[in-house]
């Protein structure tokens, strides 16, 4: 038999006092009877509505998206197969989304459609509402709590003591095609251990890879790494293992920030190369600084790019803004030249989603030392593409040396490195010319740049200074710029 409401979610992590008194327990059915589905989903709906009702608004939104939160867990705990139409009807009866946003968010998969009612239901199962994984999701998710301050974490035991006399800059460049899989830890593998046959199948039955790699290709930490025939080693990191929208990156947040295993997997490779002073290349798919990805993760990859970076790690790309864009890690988050680590490549796209020219970049590299030299960068003007006779016609855009340099102060014989460009972030913060011509190639000269004159331009210094999400929203409030 199911306990009534109120005493399920008390057992599983102890609704608050305060509301205790909202979830009313007198609909459920006594006398020993266990209560029927549609009692349960009543029940559950009823105490859901009071929590979002004009009368409770005395109630804190991030308590109030925490107690939902708990009151879900309760019944992923008892009734996994309910949760999906529960949580749907929540979603639209309180218009928390569109009726179809909610519907894509909560109900289950179907022939026609893909969703993630499944997903959150296990992601409730594994969960504690009332830790920080309750925090970041309904910050995330629902916009109730604040952004929480990123706990403390510590990877210095991961690795020995950091070799400075070798601390030399050099950079390769390769580019290939990685895939990039989810994770094995959560207990809900069987969701998609078809894809990692799949992918191996392709990847071998195309000639990719060879045979014998077969079966290790099925078995992986959401990454893969290969030795290129220049000698450089890429490293291709699963984003989704940090995704804010990935629900099985919410779970043990703090006891184990490596829940895919795959933190674990890129020291082990970084450990190996600095051994063979062998370079690294890292790529992923979401930059650390973006909104989407999760900011304790984020910490955990600051303090092995800040161990191994410039030596071993010297290239670090990203995609997933559709911008050209770049940001700089410093040592001990302090913003001066001296500091400069690591710089990131954010990639310009080819698709113009949403207000962009397309766009493509390759680089310049020094055959000797491996370091980019320059980027040179080629865009189309979509905007005059719409009528007959007006084919697409790529453009020379802008070089990076030569743009971001006019006066040639850098070096001729120097790599465009994170001190390159941590010079170009300085000048951000008063140079309004050196901002809005970032915006202008951050848009590939899109009819919708931001302007600078209109105060469109403020928060770029902080976006191209700031190594986490955090950083960035930490600098926005506290750091003003004013062109004027």
């Amino acid at each position: 038999m199911l306990l009534p409401l109120l005493e399920i979610a008390q057992l599983a992590l102890a609704i608050p006092v305060e509301l205790a008194d909202l979830l009313d327990d007198n609909a459920w059915p006594v006398n020993g009877k266990s209560p029927t589905d549609k009692q349960i989903i009543d029940q559950t709906l009823h105490t859901l509505k009071t929590l979002y009702s004009t009368n409770s608004t005395n109630v804190d939104n991030c308590i109030r998206c925490k107690t939902t939160l708990d009151v879900g867990k309760s019944i992923a705990l008892t009734r996994p197969d309910l949760v999906p139409e529960i949580f749907v009807k929540w979603c639209t009866d309180n218009k928390i989304a569109s009726a179809s946003t909610c519907k894509t968010t909560y109900s289950r998969n179907s022939i026609t459609a893909s969703r993630t009612g499944i997903d959150f239901t296990n992601m409730l199962q594994l969960i504690d509402p009332w830790a920080i994984d309750g925090d970041y999701l309904c910050y995330y998710k629902l916009g109730e709590c604040s952004l929480p301050e990123t706990p403390e974490v510590d990877l210095s035991s991961w690795w020995p003591a950091k070799n400075e006399s070798n601390a030399s800059i050099e950079y390769g460049h390769d580019t290939f095609p990685y895939g990039q899989l989810a994770s094995h830890a959560s207990g809900h593998e069987n969701l998609y251990s078809w894809n990692d046959e799949l992918f191996a199948d392709l990847w071998v039955g195309y000639d990719w890879l060879p045979f014998e790699d077969y079966e290790e290709v099925k078995k992986h930490y959401t990454g893969y790494s290969v030795t290129t025939k220049s000698g450089i080693k890429v490293i291709a990191v699963n984003s989704n293992s940090y995704y804010q929208k990935n629900y099985y990156s919410y779970w043990n947040m703090t006891e184990n920030v490596d829940t895919f295993g795959t933190l674990k997997f890129i020291v082990d490779e970084l450990i190996e190369s600095e051994a063979k002073n062998e370079k690294v290349w890292i790529i992923a798919h979401i930059p650390f600084v973006d909104y989407d990805a999760l900011p304790i993760q984020a910490e955990a990859y600051k303090q092995i790019l800040t161990r191994f970076a410039p030596t071993t790690i010297t290239g670090l790309f990203f995609g997933h803004t559709h911008q050209d864009q770049f940001n700089v890690l410093y040592a001990n988050d302090n913003k001066t030249i001296d500091n400069a680590i690591l710089n990131t490549w954010i990639d310009l796209s080819v698709t113009p989603q949403q207000d962009y020219n397309p766009g493509w970049r390759y680089y310049e590299v020094d055959k000797k030392s491996k370091t980019i030299m320059n980027s040179y960068n080629y865009y189309l003007r979509l905007n005059e593409t719409f009528t007959n006779h007006t084919e697409p016609e790529w453009l020379f855009e802008y070089s990076a040396r030569d743009s971001y340099d006019v006066n040639g102060e850098w070096p001729k014989e120097a790599p465009l490195n994170a001190t390159f460009w941590a010079t170009v972030a300085e000048k951000m913060k008063t140079e309004k010319n050196i901002t809005q011509l970032y915006s202008d190639f951050s848009y590939r000269l899109s009819p919708y740049v931001p302007s600078c004159d209109e105060g469109d331009c403020e928060d770029m210094y902080c976006y191209v200074s700031s190594f986490s999400h955090e950083q960035y929203v930490n600098c926005t409030a506290s750091s003003k710029i004013d062109y004027e």
